[in-house]
């Protein structure tokens, strides 16, 4: 457990301000290294832009750090996905509306953002307060409902923020974060539960990745892949 008071400051700024700056200075150096669309370039920079919370907080685990240094990092690479998946989200746009869009769609473009990220975080607070006081409320003998119950909490907060227009996955994350931070009936068993769904979940997202690459394609890219 972290104190994200404690480090909000740094590690928000990192996660938010930080990914921006990273992404438009690995766009701008990929633009001139390997000659590629500036806005293309910027899509590759956004998308490589956040750090791998599980390497980063494997890493600090085997090489232990200062301990303000490794919470602010360990905040940092949690929570620096939702800013990313935003300014791949938004360059994207840019790149399919080139040309046929108005200043004034750009602006309406830029406002929904805005609300997918911050209407994301408003269904996370509710719904995860929400679900502390259902799991010490819940007063079940048979623990296999509190797994039910955690899904379901998970499954309303992505639904819920679709519906009102807001991002399914920063609500999830911010939820599960708070959740994470908080103290309820049956923590314990519910946490080994979510680090074997995510560890199955990973291993079938790789496996996805793997099967979308054929070796032929990679012939023809591997140079600017490496660099």
């Amino acid at each position: 457990r972290i104190d994200l008071h404690k480090f909000k400051g740094p590690s928000l700024s990192l996660a938010t301000i930080g990914i921006v700056i990273t992404a438009l200075s690995l766009g701008v150096l990929i633009h001139f290294l390997l000659g590629i669309n500036w806005l293309y370039s910027f899509l590759i920079g956004s998308i490589i832009s956040s750090t791998d919370a599980a390497a980063v907080m494997t890493i600090l685990r085997e090489r232990p750090v200062k301990s303000h240094v490794s919470a602010t990092l360990s905040i940092e690479s949690a929570a620096n996905d939702p800013m990313a998946i935003l300014l791949t989200t938004f360059i994207i746009n840019l790149i399919l509306n080139a040309g046929n869009a108005f200043p004034f769609d750009y602006l309406v473009f830029v406002i929904r953002l805005i609300w997918q990220f911050v209407g994301g975080i408003l269904v996370a607070l509710i719904l995860s307060k929400l679900g502390v006081w259902l799991f010490n409320h819940l007063g079940s003998a048979n623990q296999a409902m509190f797994y039910v119950l955690y899904i379901g909490i998970v499954f309303l907060t992505y639904g819920l923020a679709d519906v009102i227009g807001a991002n399914g996955t920063i609500a999830v994350f911010f939820a599960g974060y708070w959740f994470g931070n908080s103290s309820f009936a049956f923590k314990r068993g519910i946490s080994h539960f979510i680090s074997g769904l995510s560890t199955v979940a990973n291993m079938f997202v790789f496996l996805l990745l793997g099967l979308l690459v054929f070796p032929k394609s990679m012939v023809q890219v591997w140079q600017k892949g490496l660099i």
